[in-house]
């Protein structure tokens, strides 16, 4: 709920699930490492890169 009043004024603010590591994949990145982290707004992935 607390993104609400951001979303209903720019639209969707969140991405499909993938949407990073593809990105990453695609721009050359080697080593991709994703993991979920529990939070009090629900689960979120955290995605990180090496070049």
């Amino acid at each position: 709920m607390g993104r609400i009043h951001a979303e209903l004024q720019a639209g969707s603010l969140s991405l499909e699930a993938g949407a990073v590591s593809e990105a990453l994949h695609q721009a050359g990145f080697g080593e991709i490492c994703t993991r979920t982290l529990e939070t009090p707004f629900g689960n979120m992935e955290l995605v990180t890169g090496i070049a």
